[in-house]
């Protein structure tokens, strides 16, 4: 598969969308962006990798819909971009859902979490960073 979305693989998650019904079509877009290593295979490999994954809601069942190379992260003007791109393509394969929100007081709010992540980044700021907290010191080695 090459970088980028695949057309080939969005006429497959068609088809399966038109034979399953719109409860299993309920899903959520995830993406994360990764350092690769680089390996030297190739001269025009980039050492980030941004992909994005369907997952189910309603069932358990996930899709990589597309991934794209770049030689650093990509910024925020071009990342949202890809984004809007891909929630277009997401929906253009019939793989939406109707409400992505929960109403509060007439107010539509979207939410999104990734509580692994946030401990992992937590983790790497205490092995990189010495931090104060409340006039103290907390180091990885105090967290060993």
């Amino acid at each position: 598969m090459a970088p980028g979305k695949s057309k080939n693989l969005s006429q497959l998650l068609k088809a399966k969308a038109d034979a399953i019904s719109s409860k299993e079509r309920e899903c959520v877009l995830m993406w994360d962006e990764m350092n690769s290593a680089e390996h030297d295979r190739s001269a025009q490999a980039g050492n980030h990798v941004l992909v994005f994954v369907l997952r189910g809601s309603q069932y358990n069942w996930r899709q990589h819909v597309a991934y794209y190379v770049s030689d650093n992260a990509v910024c925020g003007t071009q990342l949202s971009r890809i984004i809007l791109d891909m929630l277009d393509y997401v929906e253009d394969i019939d793989f939406k859902k109707e409400k992505p929100y929960i109403e509060r007081y007439e107010r539509k709010i979207f939410y999104n979490y990734d509580t692994p992540h946030l401990l992992k980044c937590l983790r790497n700021n205490f092995r990189l960073h010495q931090m104060t907290v409340e006039g103290n010191n907390v180091s990885w080695d105090v967290m060993k």
